[in-house]
């Protein structure tokens, strides 16, 4: 008996060493993958004019010569077309690039090259136009340990977290737009949060609601002119959960 009992535990104990040596295998490999896709984010190459066109403007320029910068996140959207931009929160881990599919389901389980990934990717709801156009943009992305991806989200529950980070940034292919936390809370997947179409009143009425559902106190003065970002995450604070942040746009 106590030798099965024995052989039973050495099986257990290697099966979870085997299954953490995997564990963190993944992750670094997450982490190379990402590592690379920082570095190809602002790679855009600056290319000089060509002789021809300088003899060609009158007056002829003070400058002998000058550059030409292409958009510095050019190689991130040749590797994949449904890069959208760039999403960080200063002071965090959070500095991901963002992709947008068909639907909100491809990129829950896809990464940056469209590869099976559990881990997933930060990815645009697929309903947003994206370049500033919308009322209400939404970024979403999954609560993974070591606090990658969108793991640190459930820290803005803390009002010590909130106010030393208080901003988000977003860099799409025309700009970088900035956005301050005015809320943040849990809810259940049963609170429509995602709503990005709106008519008459329906848009205030919903800034309202998301600044009630906030664990702080009201932060800022939102309303029907501003736009706002959303980052959610999955909560295991409550069941079928998600941790949801907002922030309005500084203008």
């Amino acid at each position: 008996m106590k030798r099965s009992l024995s052989a039973f535990l050495f099986v257990l104990v290697l099966y979870l060493l085997g299954n953490e040596l995997f564990r963190q295998s993944e992750v670094e490999r997450q982490r190379q993958a990402l590592e690379e896709l920082r570095q190809l984010y602002g790679a855009g190459e600056e290319m000089e004019s060509p002789e021809e066109f300088l003899k060609e403007v009158s007056p002829p320029p003070v400058r002998e010569s000058y550059q030409v910068r292409g958009n510095p996140q050019q190689p991130l959207f040749d590797r994949n077309s449904g890069y959208v931009g760039w999403v960080r929160i200063p002071g965090t881990k959070v500095d991901h690039p963002v992709v947008r599919g068909v639907d909100n389901e491809f990129y829950l389980d896809h990464n940056f090259d469209k590869e099976k990934d559990k881990a997933g990717s930060i990815f645009m709801d697929y309903r947003n136009v994206g370049n500033g156009y919308d009322k209400h943009m939404i970024l979403y992305g999954h609560n993974l340990k070591d606090d990658r991806m969108f793991g640190e989200l459930g820290k803005y529950a803390d009002p010590l977290f909130l106010e030393a980070n208080p901003l988000l940034e977003f860099e799409g292919l025309f700009g970088t737009r900035r956005f301050a936390v005015f809320a943040a809370y849990f809810t259940d997947a049963d609170f429509y949060f995602i709503e990005t179409r709106f008519e008459g009143e329906e848009y205030g009425k919903f800034l309202e609601t998301i600044q009630d559902k906030s664990v702080h106190a009201k932060i800022l003065e939102v309303g029907p002119e501003d736009k706002i970002l959303t980052l959610a995450t999955c909560s295991y604070e409550v069941d079928n959960g998600r941790f949801v942040v907002h922030g309005v746009e500084i203008k």
